[in-house]
C-alpha cells in the first residue's frame, strides 16, 4: 500500500458493519506504535443493536508512514476489501493534512468535518508549546478566561 508497509486488522463482521454505516470517525496515534511502523489509524462507528448504540472500532491499520499516498493507499485498500459499496457519507477526524487530503481524494462524495475534540486540543497544545501552560493551570484568572 502506497511503497509502505501497512497491516489492516478487521474481521468480516467489521467489515460488513463499516460498509453499511453512514458516518465514520477517523484517528491516528503514534503514542503505542514501535518502530519500523509509526502509527495506529483507526475507523470507528456508532453500532446499534436494539436499544444500545456504542461508538465501536471496526478497522484498524498499522502504518509505516503518516504521508498522503500512504493514507490514501490505506483508504483504498479499506475500500477494496468491504463486502459491499460504501455508504458512508460523512467523514469526522482530526486535523492532520494528509488524512483530509487522502479522504477527500479516494472518498471524494463524502463531507468531511473536523473532530470536535482536535479543535478544542488544537489550541491547548498551542500554549503548552508556547510554555503557557503553568500559567492556564495554576493562575485562576487566566483560567477562567480562556
Amino acid at each position: 500500500m502506497g511503497g509502505d508497509r501497512n497491516l489492516i486488522i478487521a474481521t468480516d463482521s467489521q467489515l460488513s458493519l463499516l460498509s453499511n454505516v453512514k458516518t465514520w470517525y477517523v484517528d491516528a496515534t503514534f503514542h503505542i506504535i514501535r518502530q519500523p511502523l509509526y502509527r495506529l489509524f483507526t475507523v470507528d462507528a456508532f453500532v446499534q443493536e436494539a436499544d444500545n448504540m456504542k461508538q465501536v472500532p471496526l478497522v484498524q491499520v498499522v502504518m509505516a508512514g503518516r504521508r498522503k499516498d500512504g493514507h490514501s493507499a490505506v483508504i483504498q485498500a479499506i475500500k477494496d476489501i468491504l463486502p459491499r459499496p460504501l455508504r458512508v457519507q460523512l467523514i469526522v477526524m482530526g486535523f492532520e493534512d494528509a488524512m483530509w487530503r487522502a479522504a477527500c481524494d479516494i472518498i471524494p462524495e463524502v463531507d468531511c468535518k473536523g473532530s470536535t475534540l482536535h479543535f478544542v486540543q488544537t489550541p491547548f497544545r498551542k500554549a503548552q508549546a508556547l510554555g503557557l501552560q503553568p500559567a492556564y493551570t495554576s493562575d485562576n484568572g487566566r483560567h477562567s478566561n480562556c
